[in-house]
């Protein structure tokens, strides 16, 4: 449903396209980087925008110039697996990942999202995380083991025997 070519694989790098923010006077530029994966390609595309854009404003820029308003609200950019809520400032360096829900899905999330600015956020929420702050292991989705590089490689299978020494 989507033509926008921010969201279809790069065939060659492109500059990046700078997003005007909510603020007035924000003047401040920092990078957003949103991840792609569709049919087993992985592909990410940057964005330059003003400091203070929000959420919202990146996903209006993604189908632009030809996206409609459902198309914007049927995007899920996310964080830890977790959507970021449309009001959610991007003041410094992140990296998001694009997720495609159904039109009315879409729809009711933006609703909540506007009704829920400035509130504590839904537990199907998260907080912008900047790429300058490091998530906390407990909050990684991954064993500790494979956090930690100062762990030993797990073993797939024993060394093979050595050959026996040859006779005299």
């Amino acid at each position: 449903p989507f033509s926008s070519p921010s969201i279809v694989p790069p065939d060659t790098p492109a500059p990046l396209p700078r997003l005007s923010g909510t603020q007035a006077g924000a003047s401040a530029m920092v990078n957003v980087h949103v991840a792609f994966s569709y049919s087993g390609k992985n592909w990410t595309h940057s964005f330059q925008v003003d400091a203070g854009s929000t959420v919202l404003d990146l996903k209006e820029r993604l189908v632009a110039p030809k996206g409609s308003r459902e198309d914007v609200e049927s995007i899920e950019l996310q964080q830890l697996g977790r959507r970021i809520p449309d009001w959610e400032q991007i003041c410094e360096e992140a990296t998001l990942n694009f997720n495609l829900l159904w039109p009315e899905d879409g729809a009711k999330r933006s609703a909540e999202d506007a009704q829920t600015k400035g509130r504590p956020l839904q537990p199907d929420r998260q907080r912008l995380q900047t790429m300058s702050k490091q998530v906390p292991r407990e909050t990684r989705d991954e064993p500790p083991e494979a956090a930690d590089p100062a762990a030993p490689a797990p073993r797939i299978a024993p060394p093979p025997p050595e050959p026996p020494a040859p006779a005299a």
